[in-house]
C-alpha cells in the first residue's frame, strides 16, 4: 500500500510483536499494481500455457490449478495472497513432506505455523545460509528424503559438478550388494524403541537394582563387656526405646540423644562404647528430603567422632531400602578411612530383639 499508510500499520502492530517491515523490489498485490496490469497483460497473452503436470496448489486461491492462462497471472500480480490456505490443502491431501527450494527458511517456518500438527511433519530447506555450507545443507536434506522414501535420481542430482571415482580394490565386495534397500513410508516415522533395535528390548541387557536379604553382621569382638552406650535418633522412634531397655538388663549404660544434640555432646564421646544411630522411617512422599536429613546427620555424627579421637563401635540402622543405600556406601568409606570406629550397617527390617542380639 502507500507508504504513509502502510508505516501507521507497521507501528501500531510492532508494537505488538506480530509484523516487521520486510525489503521488497514492488508492492506486489496492492492497489499499486494496477497502473501496469494492462501492460503485463499484453505481455502475459503472448505465451502459450500448458496444464501443470504435477499437482500444484495456487497460492493465488489456496487449492489446486486445473489451468494456467494469461488472466491466472495478471491476478496473481494484484489480488491477496493465500499461503495459509494452500497450506491447509496440502495437509488434507495428505502431504508431510516440504521442502522449501529458495535461500532461506522463511516458507517453512510461516508453513509450520499453519498447520495442526507441524512436528509430524518433515521440513527441508535446499541451503540454510549463516548456518552450514549450501552442499552440506542439501546433501543431508536429500538424505533425509531418501529415507522417507522420496525417488532420487542418483545418477543426475550432481551431475552438472565435476568429481572423480575412486577405484576400489573388488575382491572384498566382489558379486555383493551395499545399497540400502529403498521402502517407501506412507506415515511420518515414530520413535518406537522396538522398531530402532529390530526386536523386543531384552531385560537381561538393562542394569536393574536389586537388593536380597543377607546374614546379619557378625558381634563386635567387645559385645560381652559392659560399657557406655549412646543411642541417636529422633523421639517418634519406638525402636529405640526399646533397644535401650534391653541393653540396660545386660548391664550396659544406654544414654538417649536427639541428632540436633549432637554438636554439643562432641566433649563426652570418649566416653562411650559404642553410639548407634536409627534412623527413622520416610513417608512415601518425602523419601529424597529424608534421604538427604539422615546422610547429613550421620556425617555430622562422624565428624564429631573423628574431632574427639573416638574409639568405639558406630552402628548405622536403617528402616527403608531406599535410603539404606545412602548409609550403605557411607559405611563402607568409613570401615576404610575411620577403622577406629569400627562402623556396620544394619538393615531394621528385622526385630529389636536381633538388633540387640547383633550389636
Amino acid at each position: 500500500g502507500e507508504q504513509e499508510a502502510v508505516n501507521q500499520i507497521v507501528a501500531q502492530i510492532q508494537m505488538e510483536g506480530i509484523t516487521w517491515p520486510l525489503n521488497v523490489s514492488h508492492a506486489l498485490h496492492s492497489p499499486l499494481m494496477e497502473p501496469m496490469l494492462a501492460e503485463f497483460g499484453k505481455i502475459a497473452r503472448t505465451v502459450d500455457y500448458a496444464k501443470p503436470q504435477l499437482k500444484l496448489v495456487s497460492n493465488l486461491s489456496g487449492e489446486l490449478v486445473t489451468d494456467i492462462n494469461a488472466n491466472y497471472w495478471i491476478e496473481h500480480v494484484r489480488q491477496t495472497v493465500r499461503f495459509a490456505q494452500g497450506m491447509t490443502t496440502l495437509e488434507k491431501m495428505g502431504i508431510d513432506i516440504f521442502i522449501e527450494v529458495g535461500p532461506k527458511i522463511t516458507l517453512l517456518i510461516l508453513g509450520q505455523q499453519c498447520l495442526s500438527n507441524p512436528f509430524e511433519r518433515l521440513w527441508l530447506p535446499s541451503i540454510y545460509p549463516g548456518q552450514r555450507s549450501d552442499w552440506a545443507q542439501m546433501l543431508e536434506s536429500l538424505a533425509k528424503l531418501h529415507v522417507r522414501g522420496g525417488q532420487i535420481d542418483w545418477q543426475a542430482f550432481d551431475k552438472p559438478y565435476p568429481h572423480r571415482k575412486l577405484s576400489l580394490p573388488t575382491y572384498p565386495f566382489q558379486r555383493k550388494r551395499y545399497w540400502i534397500d529403498k521402502s517407501p513410508r506412507t506415515q511420518s516415522i515414530g520413535f518406537d524403541r522396538q522398531a530402532i533395535t529390530g526386536s523386543a528390548l531384552r531385560t537381561d541387557w538393562l542394569y536393574e537394582l536389586v537388593w536380597r536379604d543377607a546374614p546379619l553382621p557378625q558381634k563386635s569382638p567387645y559385645a560381652d563387656k559392659p560399657g557406655h552406650w549412646l543411642i541417636v535418633s529422633e523421639p517418634k522412634i519406638h525402636q529405640a526405646e526399646t533397644l535401650a531397655e534391653l541393653l540396660r538388663t545386660k548391664g550396659e549404660k544406654v544414654e538417649r540423644l536427639e541428632p540436633n544434640a549432637i554438636r554439643n555432646t562432641l566433649h563426652a564421646f570418649t566416653n562411650y562404647r559404642g553410639v548407634i544411630y536409627l534412623a527413622g522411617q520416610p513417608n512415601n512422599t518425602d523419601i529424597p528430603e529424608k534421604a538427604l536429613e539422615i546422610s547429613s546427620q550421620v556425617l555430622e555424627l562422624v565428624q564429631s567422632l573423628i574431632k574427639a579421637e573416638a574409639k568405639l563401635d558406630l552402628c548405622l540402622v536403617v528402616q527403608d531400602r531406599i535410603e539404606a543405600s545412602v548409609l550403605w556406601g557411607l559405611g563402607r568409606t568409613l570401615m576404610w578411612e575411620h577403622p577406629q570406629l569400627n562402623s556396620r550397617c544394619i538393615e531394621a527390617g528385622t526385630t529389636v530383639e536381633a538388633l540387640f542380639e547383633t550389636i
